[in-house]
Order: structure tokens, then C-alpha cells, then sequence
């Protein structure tokens, strides 16, 4: 066998024509492995870079350039009848960013919210006032982590008109991202 390798000249037909068996399947198997994952994260162009600053430099990450599409939105009343709205946001690299917002009735209990979910976090990363693009101040604001270690952060703050707004992703930095576009 001219140009084959020496070991496999030691082989018999039978093994090599296994080896080449299963060196197609392998190939195969790993065509196919790349296709279903291609198809879970359609639309992730992101993903590859943002998994390999958390997975292997353990930061979170969210690139300059993400873009946010619109998942799921809606709107409804809880059993007190609190009225809501929330969206469901998935960022080009996968990560899924909620938005909800909901009047208390007045600014006070609004802050008495945000108050008790400040109690609640694992650690409060950022407390303040919470201002408009103008610079203005419109309310309270507080950034929170919950878990050990730390799997949900959210951004909450609240309005004059008695409005408690939050935005919720695993990643600090998605949220954070997401809060510019809507506030």
C-alpha cells in the first residue's frame, strides 16, 4: 500500500476497512452535532465570544455591538390586581433579558418595594438615584444579585408616578446593557 502509513500496513483489510468505518462515522457524528447546535443558538452570532469570557476568563461579558430582538411581551393584572407589563428580550449571543414594570399606586410603596427586594438580594452591587437621560432625577435605583453564587441579577428602580421597574438576566452585564435602551 503505497503512501499509507506503517503501522497500518501491520492491519489486516478487515480492521482497516473497520478503522475507515469508523473514522466516517465520527466524522459524521460531528457534522451532526455542529448542525443541532447551530440550530438551538440560530442567531447567536455572539455566543462563541461571549462564552469564551465566561466560561474560560470567568467575566461577564456583553459585546458594544449586541443586538436585543424581542422574544415574548405582554401585560396583565396579579391576584391583587396590580396591574403589569414585561418583555422578554434574547440578545445576539443568547442571553435572555426580562423587563417588567408595574404600578404600586404611589411612589411610596414603589419604594417600599424596591426596598424589599433590596433586603432579599445576596448583595447589593449599586444603590442610588435613578436619573433620566436628561440627568434628571426620576427615582430610586438599586443593582442586585440573588444566589450563591450569584445566578439572577436585577436592576430595579422606581418612578415619581409610583412605577417599579425592573430588569432581570443571568448576566449583570446584559441587564445593564438592556437598562440604556429602555429607560
Amino acid at each position: 500500500m503505497v503512501g499509507a502509513p506503517s503501522h497500518w500496513c501491520s492491519l489486516s483489510g478487515d480492521m482497516r476497512r473497520n478503522v475507515r468505518v469508523g473514522s466516517v462515522f465520527l466524522v459524521v457524528s460531528l457534522a451532526l452535532l455542529a448542525c443541532a447546535f447551530a440550530s438551538v443558538f440560530a442567531g447567536c452570532g455572539g455566543m462563541p465570544i461571549s462564552a469564551l469570557h465566561r466560561l474560560l476568563l470567568g467575566e461577564d461579558y456583553v459585546s458594544k455591538n449586541i443586538e436585543f430582538k424581542q422574544a415574548v411581551a405582554g401585560n396583565g393584572h396579579t391576584p391583587s390586581g396590580t396591574a403589569f407589563d414585561f418583555q422578554i428580550v434574547r440578545a445576539s449571543d443568547c442571553v435572555e433579558v426580562i423587563a417588567k414594570r408595574w404600578s404600586e399606586g404611589s411612589a411610596e410603596k414603589a419604594d417600599q418595594e424596591l426596598e424589599r427586594l433590596v433586603i432579599t438580594a445576596s448583595r447589593v452591587v449599586e444603590q442610588g438615584t435613578k436619573s433620566n437621560r436628561e440627568n434628571k432625577p426620576v427615582g430610586k435605583r438599586a443593582v442586585l444579585l440573588f444566589g450563591t453564587p450569584p445566578n439572577r441579577a436585577i436592576i430595579a428602580w422606581t418612578t415619581k408616578n409610583g412605577l417599579l421597574v425592573t430588569v432581570e438576566s443571568v448576566s449583570l452585564a446584559h441587564a445593564l446593557k438592556y437598562e440604556q435602551r429602555i429607560d
